[in-house]
């Protein structure tokens, strides 16, 4: 019996799928990505706590809405239509503590982050997860500096 296996367009059309689907798979390809960079950036002077707290905070729908605007000039036609169609999805409700419009636009960037995993789209998603990565890391460098 076969763990897992690989997912990808030839086993069927990822613009196919739901958005949430998308999304859902998106989910864990940015916490895995995140998690990543912060060990890389972290060193060996690092708790897992402190990792996982500051994970947390990049992977929030909160801080995924905050990078939208300067994120989506970077798209294409494609990738931006997909995560309309993720975005314009009706979820039942928000997580906490974000707001529904900060879900929704959390939702359209985790559902092109798994199109584009599907895809097989490898070079693109990192490049595009970088440039999130960074705006992320900005943007949380500039609120500790406003406290």
């Amino acid at each position: 019996m076969e763990r897992g296996g690989s997912l990808s367009a030839s086993s069927f059309a990822p613009a196919e799928l739901p958005a949430l689907v998308l999304a859902y798979l998106g989910d864990v390809v940015w916490e895995a990505y995140v998690r990543r960079r912060l060990v890389k950036e972290a060193g060996i002077r690092v708790t897992a706590r402190a990792l996982h707290e500051k994970a947390l905070k990049m992977v929030s729908a909160t801080a995924q809405a905050s990078v939208l605007k300067d994120f989506e000039g970077a798209l294409t036609d494609e990738e931006l239509a997909v995560m309309k169609r993720g975005r314009r999805t009706r979820p039942r409700r928000a997580n906490r503590p974000s707001t529904m419009s900060e879900y929704r636009n959390s939702t359209g960037f985790e559902a092109l982050l798994g199109y584009l995993d599907l895809k097989g789209e490898e070079s693109r998603l990192d490049e595009l997860m970088g440039l999130a990565y960074d705006l992320e890391i900005a943007g949380y460098e500039g609120d500790k500096t406003g406290e």
